[in-house]
């Protein structure tokens, strides 16, 4: 009789049970990959749009100046309707440039606002001398607002014209400046400007000291969580307040697509504009406002200015040389000829 081949009872479970782990440990496989292309699909997002963020804050705060001209005012004491009209010309110009670097926050500590003058706006024009497009001067502004459908989150918006007067702005887009959200699901975001302060050093009484005495600066750093909403007295006898901070820091707290995990952040920019108010003693009874310095572009173009009139000049001069040398030359060619000529 012929016999029927066929598997085992314990050679069934056996091969059930291999392809049961084989099976888990391939989904358990494939819920770790998934999870962790989520993970980094939420890190790439928040580091994406923080870095996008930060470039543009770098963009507007590096290059903040004050662009404010010297201001001279004449009062006579005998004409007092050329007073009345200097004092409303005066308060007409501080209109105008007041708010050049303002910075406020709320009771959360959070940023409220902040507005600057910047020299590297998102806009630019056509210049036919260079024959290249160059950089306008705008005004920008930061608002941090909350949002709405989400607990604890904010959105920065971003505004920009190029009329410098602040009142003109307005949240909505009633003023015409392009309103736009720069950075979504943040935490917190917290601003504070420092400024350095150079210690006055004490001189040395013998002047043994004097040699070995270095004079090396002591820099003292002051940190402000608002900038503007405060004039300094410039009437002590103390160093200029100045008109931007020497440096900003923002930090920033991000939330990820999930609201699950945080992501801090710290950005720090230096303002490298010289902005010291500084004041000029005057006679005839002369009143000058505030003003502050120009800042490096000015001092630049002036440099460039000043060294392409002495290469000019270093032309002209080493042309006149030239033309001097071969005067002599020809000269002392014709004498060999007439000396030629007398021996012959």
């Amino acid at each position: 009789m012929n016999k029927k081949h066929g598997f085992l009872l314990l050679e069934l479970v056996i091969s059930m049970s291999l392809a049961a782990i084989i099976s888990f440990t391939l989904v358990n496989t494939l819920y770790r990959a998934n999870k962790a292309s989520a993970a980094l699909d939420n890190t790439m997002y928040v580091f994406s749009h923080a870095a996008l963020a930060q470039y543009q804050l770098e963009r507007d705060i590096t290059t903040a100046f004050a662009p404010v001209i010297q201001i001279v005012e004449t009062k006579k004491m005998e004409d007092i309707k050329a007073e009345e009209n200097t004092e409303n010309q005066a308060k007409n110009k501080e209109k105008e440039t007041q708010k050049l670097f303002f910075g406020i926050q709320n009771s959360n500590n959070n940023l409220s606002m902040l507005t600057c003058i910047t020299s590297s706006p998102l806009a630019s024009y056509w210049s036919s001398k260079t024959g290249k497009p160059k950089a306008r001067i705008a005004r920008v502004i930061y608002r941090l607002i909350k949002d709405t459908h989400q607990p604890d989150t904010y959105t920065l918006f971003r505004q920009e014209g190029q009329n410098l007067d602040f009142d003109t702005y307005a949240a909505d887009k009633s003023s015409g400046a392009h309103n736009y959200a720069l950075l979504k699901n943040i935490k917190q975001c917290t601003i504070t400007y420092k400024i350095s302060i150079e210690k006055k050093a004490k001189a040395p009484m013998a002047q043994e000291e004097k040699t070995a005495y270095t004079t090396k600066p002591e820099i003292e750093y002051k940190t402000f969580t608002e900038w503007g909403t405060t004039k300094p007295d410039i009437t002590k006898k103390e160093e200029p307040f100045p008109i931007l901070p020497h440096m900003v820091t923002v930090a920033l707290t991000l939330w990820d697509k999930e609201h699950a995990r945080e992501y801090s952040f710290n950005f720090v920019y230096n303002i490298a504009a010289e902005n010291n108010i500084e004041k000029k003693q005057t006679t005839n009874n002369n009143q000058v406002q505030q003003k502050p310095l120009l800042s490096n572009k000015a001092e630049s173009v002036k440099k460039e200015q000043k060294q392409a009139t002495l290469r000019r000049s270093d032309k002209k001069l080493a042309r006149t040389r030239a033309q001097q040398r071969l005067i002599k030359s020809k000269d002392i060619t014709q004498d060999i000829t007439i000396k030629k000529i007398t021996i012959t």
